[in-house]
């Protein structure tokens, strides 16, 4: 969202969210801080807002599958799905955006998001949605401390 406030504050049409100029430029600038540590404040009403919201999500059950983030990423992490070990929770926003060989390029953690929606039979929310904003900010504070690399690789 600060990449387009900063755009339209510039006189430049914003960019779509999950487009490749977008994630281009969400992946340069993030690549900026590469060796820095996560650190996440969770300060104000709307931040203690938001942050509890994300963590309602990741431990909501949802889909056909009736799982949660915290399904795979807390109970399974370090274990294999299918031909993939399933990573956990702390430090994966430090990756993102990454390079995922099953797509071919690099997206971001919304787009993530959405894959494992559809996977446990649920159905994805649009790219920069509340739900999704709030979600990748708890988890973002939860690896706070964990260096930033990015764009990381996943096969």
């Amino acid at each position: 969202m600060r990449l387009n406030s900063c755009r339209v504050e510039n006189h430049l049409q914003p960019l779509k969210y999950g487009s490749g100029s977008m994630i281009a430029l969400d992946t340069y600038f993030t690549s900026l801080s590469n060796g820095m540590p996560v650190d996440i404040k969770v300060q104000g009403p709307g931040a203690v807002k938001a942050f509890e919201e994300g963590k309602a999500n990741y431990f909501m059950k949802r889909g056909q599958l009736n799982f949660s983030c915290a399904t795979c990423h807390v109970a399974y992490a370090g274990k294999y799905l299918r031909a993939q070990i399933i990573s956990p929770l702390l430090g994966q926003s430090a990756h993102y955006p990454t390079y995922r060989a099953a797509w071919g390029a690099v997206n971001t953690f919304e787009k993530r998001f959405q894959g494992c929606d559809k996977k446990v039979g649920a159905m994805p929310q649009k790219l920069e949605s509340v739900n999704y904003r709030n979600l990748e900010y708890f988890m973002s504070y939860i690896s706070n401390g964990i260096k930033i690399n990015v764009p990381g690789y996943r096969p």
